[in-house]
């Protein structure tokens, strides 16, 4: 008790904030994706019963869905709840297959027993066959090699094994469901009036698509032109498209990069980082800022009296989503305006990598290497200038820094060991000293 009543902590910096609010967010989909799911397929069906049979194949698939899960190995991650919401709308479409064929035979006189051993008899190999299919548009995601592959095997691999699941519960419990369940639906004028209203404006486009069909298939040539022109651009446009790995996020917070000349001492870089600190602090839509000198976030981390990097936090997503310019990219756009006027040094708002422990930030880097083994490190220092120089001059690319620099004044030092054994000084000591 008196260990409470005397500390006072507070954690202004923690990543797992954003882990945490994607994953309710993901959670929030998901419910959102079931609900949807269901009312669609009421409105098409107009049949409360029917909509009990591909209704009960979504828990049915997702508690399988999550055996499989844990027979693989995998954890309830972001991967793996997105594939579960993609999962929601691919797992009914065999259900709703088998409810749409025994309901034809049902309405033809059949008993539900009878009609779901006439239907099961015609689907059973079709549903093979799609199941089969999106395995198969899967699977091989998860044997890419490298890091992209580690990332999309669970997502393929969750998908792959809730089709199988959706493909079993589909050939067992739903043909049993028809039969118990099914009965013949009522004609479409006793049906309620938001029904009947849905039903006229449905048969009137299915009569305009069929038409439609009708003519195109009258002109075969022309529209096996039309597809071929069609998949064209569409190559045309994918081979446009700028590409990229994992796109930025806003993840609750931004780093703010300090490089001050070289060589220069930790108490300079320490003024300029607090100036930037107050900067950040007077922000709209900045909750707290953490300073550090004498570490480069570009170099990953290492330790450097002339580099700091501040990690400025954010308010909360829905405190900053009711504010006008208080998202990341106002914020951002702000705070560099503020920081392009600071008068040492040179201060640069950079985002976090998409993925914390990949990469030091967000963005692209480039490495030059030297070759020939030679050791000429102006040569690579003026050579990483005109790299810089040409990256500037593009529109697309801002903040473009080095940092390399060979101008830092160096002094070689030997230590007596012997000497500060003697004394006992630790070497390390020594070394933080000439470091600080």
């Amino acid at each position: 008790d008196v260990y409470k009543r005397q500390l006072h902590y507070s954690i202004p910096f923690n990543t797992t904030i954003f882990i945490n609010a994607s994953i309710n967010e993901v959670y929030k989909t998901l419910w959102q994706a079931g609900v949807l799911v269901l009312i669609v397929i009421l409105v098409f069906l107009q049949n409360f019963r029917a909509t009990l049979v591909p209704a009960t194949t979504v828990p049915v698939t997702i508690i399988g869905a999550f055996a499989g899960m844990a027979a693989l190995g995998y954890t309830v991650n972001l991967s793996t709840l997105f594939a579960l919401i993609l999962a929601i709308g691919i797992v009914v479409d065999d259900a709703i297959v088998i409810v749409e064929g025994v309901s034809k035979y049902i309405e033809q006189g059949m008993s539900g027993h009878d009609a779901a051993i006439k239907a099961m008899g015609e689907l059973f190999g079709p549903i093979i066959g799609i199941t089969l299919v999106l395995m198969a548009v899967f699977l091989p995601s998860a044997f890419v090699p490298g890091l992209s592959g580690q990332m999309f095997a669970q997502f393929a691999l969750v998908i792959a094994v809730t089709a199988l699941i959706s493909a079993v519960n589909a050939a067992t419990l739903k043909p049993t469901q028809c039969a118990l369940w099914l009965r013949t639906p009522k004609p479409v004028e006793q049906r309620n009036f938001f029904f009947r209203g849905f039903e006229h404006v449905y048969v009137r486009a299915e009569r305009a698509y069929t038409g439609l069909i009708a003519r195109m298939v009258r002109m075969s040539g022309l529209i096996v032109l039309i597809g071929i022109l069609l998949a064209g651009v569409g190559i045309w446009g994918i081979a446009r498209l700028p590409t990229g790995f994992i796109p930025n996020e806003d993840q609750g917070y931004l780093m703010v990069v300090a490089l001050l000349p070289d060589g220069a001492a930790l108490g300079r870089t320490t003024v300029a980082l607090d100036g930037a600190t107050k900067i950040a602090q007077d922000t709209p839509g900045v909750d707290n800022v953490i300073a550090i000198t004498g570490m480069s976030a570009l170099d990953n981390f290492a330790d450097l009296s002339s580099a700091g990097v501040s990690f400025v936090t954010l308010k909360p997503w829905d405190q900053r989503s009711k504010a006008k310019g208080t998202d990341i990219l106002s914020i951002a756009e702000h705070l560099q305006a503020k920081l392009n006027a600071a008068p040492d040094g040179r201060l640069f708002v950079v985002p976090p990598p998409p993925i914390q422990g990949i990469g030091n930030a967000g963005g692209l880097q480039m490495q030059l290497e030297m070759l020939g083994g030679s050791f000429n490190y102006q040569k690579l220092y003026e050579v990483t200038q005109q790299v810089i120089k040409a990256a500037d001059a593009d529109p697309q690319l801002q903040h473009v820094v080095t940092t390399l620099g060979p101008g830092a004044p160096h002094v070689s030092v030997t230590v007596d060991r012997a000497r500060a054994q003697t004394l006992r000084v630790s070497v390390g000591d020594v070394f933080s000293a000439l470091s600080a």
